[in-house]
Formats: C-alpha cells, sequence, structure tokens
C-alpha cells in the first residue's frame, strides 16, 4: 500500500514522500506500511496521538528484535479506562532508511482491526505526533502524500 519517493531537500537531508491516496481509497485513513525482516507493517497515521502504540502481538512475533525498555507507562484508550503498559524500541525500514522508535504496547488483540468491504483489515500498529515532530512529517492531501526527513542512519 505504500509507494515511495526520496527527493533532496538539502545538503544533509532527504524528504520522502509517500503516496497514501490507496488508503484513503481503501478505509478512509492515512496508512503507511513498513517492512520488518521481509514481513509488511501498517501503521495508521495518527496526528492527535500522542505516543506510538504497536499491538502486543506484533512484538511478540518479533520479540528477539523488540527491545523492552525498563519503564512501564500509563496511556488512556478510546474507552477512557487507564491502560498501564510497557515500553518497547522497535525499528522497521521504508526503503533505503531505518526508523528505530519508543512504542507503547497495545494488549488488545482485535485493537486496530477494521472491517471493510473486503473483510477484516488489520493495523499493527499508531504513528503519533512523536514520529511527526521527530521527522518534520505532514501531509498533502492535494497530493495524497505524506512528507517526512529520512533519518540520519542510512544504511
Amino acid at each position: 500500500m505504500t509507494d515511495m519517493r526520496t527527493d533532496q531537500q538539502s545538503e544533509s537531508k532527504k524528504m520522502i514522500r509517500v503516496d497514501i491516496s490507496k488508503s484513503l481509497e481503501f478505509i478512509g485513513l492515512p496508512l503507511i506500511t513498513f517492512e520488518k525482516n521481509g514481513e509488511s507493517l501498517t501503521f495508521l497515521l495518527d496526528t492527535g496521538a500522542s505516543m506510538n502504540l504497536i499491538k502486543k502481538n506484533v512484538l511478540e512475533h518479533f520479540h528477539y528484535d523488540a527491545k523492552q525498555l525498563p519503564q512501564k507507562t500509563q496511556y488512556y484508550g478510546i474507552d477512557n479506562v487507564c491502560h498501564e503498559t510497557h515500553m518497547y524500541s522497535f525499528s522497521f525500514r521504508l526503503g533505503d532508511f531505518e526508523y528505530c522508535e519508543h512504542f507503547q504496547e497495545i494488549q488488545e488483540p482485535d485493537a486496530l482491526k477494521l472491517d471493510t468491504e473486503e473483510g477484516c483489515f488489520e493495523i499493527h500498529g499508531i504513528l503519533s505526533s512523536q514520529f511527526f515532530m521527530k521527522y518534520r512529517a505532514g501531509f498533502s492531501y492535494d497530493t495524497m502524500e505524506m512528507f517526512f526527513t529520512a533519518p540520519d542512519n542510512l544504511s
């Protein structure tokens, strides 16, 4: 679902542009697909969320790559219930670029599953305002693109 192109923004930073038109047409939400060890992970882009979230089953599947951090944290879900959860460091790829973010785990197995005309569609996590600020990200609904700077760790 993710089409990507890279533009030279300045001498030191590259601007990534990702086509989000397919996800907007498919489910009406901006999604981005990253890769982890050859598998696709789809994240909802939510500028109103204050923290990055990732599903517990994703962390369990990639347990050898997900590093649990010492602190626990709390968040209020859409259900207005306080959830205490672990924090993890987790990395993923988009083309030539590797991103490493801190995530809070979502423990509910059915969270972020959407029913579509084609069946059930699973979203693996949410990228929040933390991601948007770190990579100076934004949207252009005119061109149906998300744009953000590349990380410093070009590999």
